[in-house]
């Protein structure tokens, strides 16, 4: 279990990697982002959870603690499912793909670990 979860966890860091802009922004942008970030109160949550996720999924492989990297997958799912939403407007065909996607991870790891799959 832990090491399919380990699997998870490398998979999600490059996907992170491949799919992130480069940090160089205008100032414009930044004043935009700023804007953004106090009227979206949301895309910091979702980060949150992010963060969170892989953190419990890291600290649960090192010392051997299946359920702790399971709760980190349930916090990726929720960062999963709040980009979806965040995209909604974007591209909503993307988005229905990340957040089925998500909920599926979610629903095999827990069938992992309570279920033995």
């Amino acid at each position: 279990m832990g090491d399919l979860l380990f699997i998870i966890f490398i998979i999600w860091v490059l996907v992170y990697i491949f799919t992130s802009e480069p940090d160089k922004m205008t100032p414009d942008e930044k004043s935009e982002l700023k804007s953004e970030l106090k009227t979206k109160p949301m895309i910091v949550v979702v980060a949150g959870l992010g963060v969170m996720g892989t953190l419990l999924m890291f600290i649960g492989t090192v010392i051997s603690r299946p359920f702790i990297s399971l709760i980190g997958t349930w916090f990726i799912t929720g960062y999963l499912v709040g980009q979806g939403f965040l995209m909604w407007e974007k591209n909503r065909g993307l988005s229905g793909i990340v957040v089925m996607g998500a909920i599926g991870l979610s629903v095999y790891g827990s069938g992992v670990y309570f279920l033995g799959w």
